[in-house]
């Protein structure tokens, strides 16, 4: 048997809604040969079933610090990892056996495109949301709806480039 060539690295934003969706994609990357590193926090460890698979690796990261309480958490924590993370996944994955062929990041986690970069890998986003969900995010992004009659308490936003998406009330 060949030893699997394409490496992985699955990294989830640090809640377990987040890493359980992407914990499954890995699951179901390993049954098709690829080995999958998935970038924990010590907090997190425990999600990841132990000894699942010798494809399967862990990096333990740093726990995201809050000095600041009246900071907003979740900038708080993207802004933690993009600072501490970056730089030890970077060098990690340098000095790899094995280097990544591509990192799959949780779509918090936008930064991570300036890592793919500096590995010369793509970046996949990943989320959790449902596609409906993330069709409309992606579709307001794009073609933000104009409300052209404000006054009307009946007025309707729809996404016409959504294929059959409903219409939904303005307010």
């Amino acid at each position: 048997m060949s030893i699997p060539q394409t490496h992985l690295i699955a990294y989830p934003f640090p809640t377990s809604g987040h890493i359980i969706p992407l914990i499954d994609l890995t699951k179901n990357l390993i049954t098709r040969n690829i080995n999958v590193t998935v970038l924990l926090t010590p907090s997190n460890q425990h999600l990841l079933p132990p000894n699942y698979s010798p494809l399967l690796q862990t990096l333990v990261l740093p726990s995201p610090q809050f000095p600041n309480p009246n900071q907003n958490r979740l900038i708080a924590t993207i802004t933690f990892m993009h600072q501490h993370h970056y730089p030890i996944i970077l060098q990690w994955a340098r000095v790899h056996h094995l280097p990544p062929s591509a990192i799959i990041s949780d779509f918090f986690l936008g930064w991570t495109h300036l890592l793919a970069r500096d590995l010369d890998v793509p970046r996949l986003v990943f989320s959790p949301s449902g596609a409906f969900a993330l069709s409309i995010s992606f579709s307001l992004w794009r073609d933000l709806p104009q409300n052209d009659n404000p006054d009307d308490p009946n007025s309707v936003v729809s996404f016409p480039n959504l294929p059959n998406s409903p219409f939904y009330p303005w307010w």
